[in-house]
């Protein structure tokens, strides 16, 4: 390696390092470094470069009427190359790898539509490496799902006023924020974006909902219809000040007028297999409201299994007694195990058995009677030796 001084083609010297024979090395500050810029030069030319490269693609974006982009000052001047790049490369790929009879299918002239109308820089950027065939396929299937997603939304001033038809006022709010109710098939939802005490006691304690990014409670038979658990959690929210929303006019009407079957909190179920009591009657009630523990332990056979109290199935009928005694509902479970329990003792053999009959005992009254002593008594001559 040796060390030389040469004068660039931009008049300025330069100190390069030169490696290999002689010979080569003079051939090289003969015809090629004499020829290259400075590496000053060399920057300023590039910067140069990449601004004309910038301002033909503004001017040709402009020709082919594409929205101007957002984005940071670099971020456009960037992105202006990359997307006329980028467009004449998905022109060509149509041209190469798309029929003839299909070039110009409306669903693939939307999606050009749709990536013309990119208007954010960092769309650009993050496209700016697309350049294989199976990638441009990706691009345009994305685009047109994008037109066919744009084409089913419904516009603006629709969802303004489906939301305000749905929206319900109280007489006294406490907020303007909305609470969104929704019923699923087997769960209920409330979108509520601000943090209020008030708000989070009463859907976390009395509607039993727990937070996952919104406000879910997942329903079982037991719970009810999740149009009836809507509507109940409608009307409470209602009542306590709190704006809500429920596209559902059935469920919304509920809510309004308190129309809607309470969700009953008193079971009588059935223990299932493994279990210690499996097949016996569980009955079930809220303990943080009713407390019938004594009332069910009074039930004859009954134990205590937490948190039921369990019955054998032999005493339905005290069960059903109980239930409808107290308002509890039977699951379709128990009622089975009730029915199987009736139709058990209707078909038990019943026999009429009277009692055995007992010997009937003498009893004598006063003193036995006084036997004669004889005067004589002797021994017969045979027993005599």
């Amino acid at each position: 390696m040796a060390k030389y001084t040469v004068t660039r083609s931009c008049g300025h010297e330069e100190v390069v390092a030169l490696f290999g024979p002689n010979r080569d090395r003079e051939w090289r500050l003969e015809n090629v470094e004499p020829n290259k810029l400075c590496y000053e030069c060399y920057q300023i030319a590039l910067v140069e470069q990449r601004e004309k490269a910038n301002r033909e693609a503004a001017e040709a974006a402009k020709e082919m009427a594409l929205p101007a982009l957002t984005g940071s000052e670099k971020q456009i001047a960037w992105a202006e190359t990359i997307r006329q790049k980028l467009m004449t490369d998905l022109d060509e790929f149509i041209f190469r790898s798309i029929k003839k009879e299909r070039r110009n299918d409306p669903q693939i002239l939307a999606a050009l539509d749709q990536i013309k109308r990119k208007t954010e820089a960092r769309w650009w950027i993050d496209h700016r490496n697309v350049d294989v065939s199976y990638e441009f396929r990706n691009l345009l299937e994305e685009a047109a799902k994008e037109v066919k997603n744009e084409q089913m939304k419904p516009a603006p001033e629709v969802i303004a006023e489906a939301k305000t038809e749905a929206t319900v006022r109280p007489e006294n709010s406490v907020t303007e924020t909305v609470a969104e109710i929704r019923a699923l098939e087997n769960s209920i939802e409330i979108v509520f974006p601000e943090k209020r005490d008030d708000f989070r006691g009463l859907v976390k304690q009395d509607l039993k909902m727990k937070w996952d990014g919104k406000w879910v409670r997942k329903l079982s038979g037991l719970n009810g219809s999740p149009i009836n658990r809507a509507a109940e959690a409608g009307h409470r929210l209602l009542t306590a000040g709190f704006i809500i929303r429920i596209f559902d006019e059935n469920i919304r009407q509920k809510a309004i007028s308190g129309d809607y079957k309470p969700e009953c909190t008193r079971w009588i179920l059935v223990i299932a297999e493994g279990s210690k009591h499996a097949g016996w009657f569980a009955i079930k009630w809220n303990r943080e409201k009713d407390d019938f523990y004594k009332a069910s332990r009074a039930l004859k056979s009954s134990r205590w299994s937490n948190p039921y109290t369990v019955v054998p199935p032999e005493q339905f009928e005290e069960v059903l007694d109980f239930a409808d005694m107290y308002g509890f509902k039977l699951d379709k479970n128990a009622r089975k195990v009730a029915d199987a329990a009736r139709q058990a003792k209707d078909n038990a053999l019943i026999a009429r058995v009277e009692a055995p009959k007992e010997q009937e005992s003498i009893v004598t009254r006063g003193k036995p009677p006084v036997l004669d002593v004889p005067t004589g008594v002797g021994v017969a001559d045979e027993f005599k030796d």
